[in-house]
């Protein structure tokens, strides 16, 4: 049992709602591939419900045999200074077919985040959410999950996060996170041991995308890092966050 948690391809501008680039849906189709050759026994996809999300969502569940699609806010950009306005549902159903509206978000639209490390909290509720989901290891025997990048490496550091670590601790294991890459979060086999219940070997999968996909800079999706926490007072200068 798996989590594969991935971040959304290029962006076309640094607008807060911008769109995937041609590249980045390119990148999208990549990664829908990839996903698909993983044998994913994937019930739906959880998703952040900014559209370059949503849209690099929609080519993944259609690799997967067209499955579900459920937006949770609490997978959405980060950090926020106020509340961001969402699209309604009747919007992103027309916009997106594969989206189930049925299923309500489990979790509030951020608010009150003004750097990486405000976002983390919000990584720790995500990853106890997905962590009970796997209480009926039948319904979820895998999760495809669609977020940005700062959310994509809080959330994996938090679900692989050791005992007695702190979760800056966890976050300096990992990789930083490319756009359309993903971090596999496996499900381990001794939970009973002491050790955390979820383990990954930190590598941000991105060898999947195409040679253009992965070589060609960008400057509106450059890899995402959340920058070490500093032991004095926060400075404005290192924490200040750019759009992913």
């Amino acid at each position: 049992m798996s989590v594969y948690i991935c971040r959304h391809g290029d962006r076309q501008t640094l607008h807060l709602h911008s769109r995937l680039s041609t590249l980045g849906k390119e990148q999208a189709r990549d990664l829908g591939r990839v996903l698909a050759q993983q044998n994913i026994a994937c019930p739906f996809v959880m998703s952040s419900v900014y559209d370059r999300c949503l849209e690099t969502s929609a080519e993944i569940s259609r690799e997967l045999g067209c499955v579900p699609i459920r937006v949770e806010h609490g997978l959405s950009e980060g950090p926020v200074s106020c509340v961001q306005r969402f699209p309604t549902s009747e919007f992103l159903e027309h916009e997106y077919p594969q989206i189930d509206a049925t299923c309500m978000s489990h979790t509030p639209p951020p608010e009150a985040e003004h750097d990486q490390h405000d976002v983390l909290p919000r990584c720790e509720q995500m990853a106890e959410y997905i962590s009970s989901l796997y209480t009926v290891p039948s319904r979820t025997p895998d999760l495809v999950v669609v977020t940005h990048g700062t959310v994509a490496i809080g959330l994996a550091a938090c679900m692989v996060r050791r005992p007695h670590e702190t979760v800056h601790d966890s976050i300096a294991r990992l990789q930083g996170c490319a756009p359309a890459g993903f971090y596999k979060i496996v499900q381990s086999s001794c939970a009973s041991c002491g050790s955390s219940s979820w383990q990954t070997d930190g590598v941000c999968v991105k060898d999947h995308l195409s040679v253009e996909a992965r070589n060609k800079g960008t400057r509106t999706t450059p890899t995402c890092y959340i920058p070490p926490f500093p032991s004095t007072a926060r400075s404005s200068k290192t924490l200040r966050y750019h759009r992913v």
